[in-house]
């Protein structure tokens, strides 16, 4: 499901959610994430799977912990931010610096061009999932409609330092 009128901030927004996702290994959370941003953008899922992979080799994790897990995305074929948000059915493995597995995953794709606002975008993100209630109430929740209006709710914003 597709939402463009979010209004975290004026820079950040759940362009997709896939709300319960039954993926077994970070593998196919990233074979997943890549078909659906091929689509949208209209590049090879294969290129974009690979950059995934080759990104959680390089860093060692995508897994912030508590829970939650975020890719970044950059590349120049992608022409608009979008960030997609993925609620696994399972927890999957991501390697969490507190060894718990990952059941919120986000990716965030971004121009080249935009420099470093996928780090507010990510900051933002990150700190809005962060909070216990949201998170919970996210778990607690298996349909794109129910993420979308706990996320819209405003007594649920948090701006980031």
């Amino acid at each position: 499901m597709t939402f463009k009128s979010s209004n975290y901030d004026d820079d950040v927004f759940i362009d997709h959610i896939i709300p319960d996702l039954k993926a077994l290994s970070k593998k196919r959370v990233f074979e997943t994430l890549a078909d659906h941003v091929s689509r949208v953008f209209g590049i090879s899922a294969q290129n974009v799977l690979y950059q995934l992979q080759e990104q959680e080799d390089q860093d060692s994790s995508a897994a912030i912990g508590g829970g939650l897990g975020f890719s970044v995305l950059r590349r120049p074929d992608i022409t608009t931010p979008y960030v997609v948000l993925v609620r696994l059915h399972r927890g999957v493995d991501f390697g969490a610096p507190d060894q718990k597995v990952t059941d919120i995953y986000g990716l965030i794709c971004s121009p080249m061009e935009e420099g470093p606002l996928y780090l507010r975008r990510l900051s933002r993100l990150t700190r809005l999932l962060k909070n216990d209630d949201i998170y919970k109430k996210i778990r607690d929740t298996s349909d794109a409609q129910g993420i979308q209006a706990i996320l819209q709710n405003s007594d649920y914003l948090v701006m980031a330092a």
